[in-house]
């Protein structure tokens, strides 16, 4: 009985290894993403980015949106150089297998400066650091590195912080 347990505490722990690797894997990915998003000055930058990190037919899906092409999201991608971002990561929370596609559901926050125009967060025009904070699934497939297939938010923006301090609902 004994051996037996420790025998499938060995191939538990074999099929875990791989696994392991993916997550480690693909947290290199998303960290590699948001240091190279965090330097974006161009959406030629943004592009580079997308080149090396997505598949050709990568589909993006904003919470309550229908799923986009890149080329339907580059707007949304030069928009966004329009607010300077202080940090920005992305923490998988959980990966699973699916054939040979990887999944990733992945807590997304960043921090970015922002002129409060509507006083939303104090004085109109005052300047904030607010972080932001999103849940994503991934899907990553592999050919000469992962890359990531298809990426939906499944959970809106919320603001978590204004200038280092919780927000409370």
């Amino acid at each position: 009985m004994k051996s037996a347990i420790c025998v499938i505490a060995v191939m538990v722990a074999v099929q875990r290894r791989p696994l392991d690797d993916v997550r480690r894997e693909l947290q290199a990915a998303y960290d590699r993403a948001s240091a190279a998003s965090i330097a974006a000055r161009t959406l030629t930058d943004f592009e580079a980015i997308h080149e090396w990190l997505d598949t050709p037919d990568c589909r993006f899906k904003e919470f309550g949106q229908p799923f986009r092409t890149w080329s339907e999201m580059r707007r949304y991608a030069e928009l966004g150089l329009h607010t300077p971002i202080i940090s920005f990561a992305s923490t998988i929370q959980t990966i699973e297998m699916r054939g040979d596609a990887a999944v990733a559901t992945t807590l997304v926050r960043g921090v970015a400066r922002i002129i409060d125009q509507e006083g939303r967060f104090g004085r109109k025009g005052a300047a904030h650091d607010v972080e932001t904070t999103a849940t994503v699934r991934d899907t990553w497939v592999k050919s000469d590195h992962w890359r990531r297939k298809e990426h939906e938010k499944i959970a809106a923006n919320a603001v978590t912080k204004v200038d280092g301090k919780p927000v409370h609902p």
